[in-house]
C-alpha cells in the first residue's frame, strides 16, 4: 500500500545517509552476514570533564561489546535505527551494552 511504500522509501533514504556518514568518517560498513555492529554518536557535545573520545567504531565478532554509562543531566537518547519514535531515554547513570547478536535480521526486498 502507499503508506508502506513511503515508509520503505524513508528507511532506504536514512540508510543511504547513514552509509554516506560512515564513508565520511572512514568506517567500513558491515556487510549483510557480518557479525558486527557499527556505532556512531550523532551529536557528540564535548564537555570540559567528559570530552568526546568514543564517537564511532565497529564491534566485530561474537562476544564483542561496548558499555556506555550516561553522564548527561537530561535529554540523552539512544536510537537503534535513527527513527525518533522508538528512541530510548538515556539519562544520568543509565548504562547500555551493545554488540553483535547471535540472531540476525533478514532483509526482504
Amino acid at each position: 500500500d502507499e503508506g508502506q511504500a513511503e515508509a520503505v522509501a524513508t528507511v532506504e533514504a536514512e540508510l543511504d545517509a547513514f552509509v554516506e556518514a560512515c564513508i565520511k568518517v572512514a568506517l567500513a560498513v558491515p556487510r549483510p552476514g557480518d557479525v558486527a555492529v557499527l556505532y556512531l554518536v550523532r551529536e557528540a557535545f564535548p564537555s570540559v570533564r567528559t570530552g568526546t573520545e568514543l564517537t564511532r567504531g565497529v564491534l566485530t565478532g561474537a562476544g564483542a561489546s561496548l558499555s556506555v554509562t550516561s553522564e548527561l543531566d537530561e535529554g540523552g537518547v539512544i536510537f537503534g535505527d535513527g527513527i525518533e519514535d522508538d528512541r530510548l531515554a538515556f539519562g544520568w547513570g543509565r548504562t547500555v551494552v551493545v554488540g553483535p547478536c547471535a540472531q540476525q535480521l533478514m532483509w526482504v526486498g
